[in-house]
């Protein structure tokens, strides 16, 4: 029996706004799903598509020197940033910005909340509640 995807209509949705182009702060509270809605959007994107996440939260990286291999792409391309409410370099947030504007592009920002103080050309969507026993 196939596993069935916690959100699938947000998920099939949340997916075509990526493949689109469109930039988007994920926004839900810790035990909501986050990580598991990524597992589910990872299953359904196309195999062309070159996706690259990282945890801000476990993953030890130079996030600025990290970004700039994304600077000149040609190809569909999506950077997904879970935990980004963890950041703390503003300068980050420019070159985030800078790279929203190539169009074979998307960014998907996972955050535990809505990152008022910082500036970020992207979408915030709130993660929809989940059914009762679902997680």
């Amino acid at each position: 029996m196939p596993e069935q995807h916690l959100r699938p209509e947000f998920t099939k949705q949340l997916a075509a706004r990526l493949l689109a182009g469109e930039s988007i702060n994920l926004i839900g509270a810790h035990g909501q799903g986050r990580r598991r809605t990524l597992q589910d959007l990872r299953s359904i994107l196309p195999a062309k598509l070159s996706v690259h996440q990282l945890d801000l939260q476990r993953d030890s990286v130079n996030l600025g020197e990290w970004l700039t291999q994304f600077i000149n792409i040609t190809s569909p391309t999506l950077l997904i940033l879970h935990n980004f409410h963890c950041l703390s370099e503003p300068d980050i947030f420019k070159q985030l910005n800078h790279l929203n504007s190539n169009k074979y592009l998307s960014c998907l920002y996972v955050s535990e909340e809505v990152l008022t103080e910082l500036s970020l050309d992207a979408e915030n969507l709130q993660l929809p509640a989940l059914e009762a026993g679902k997680l």
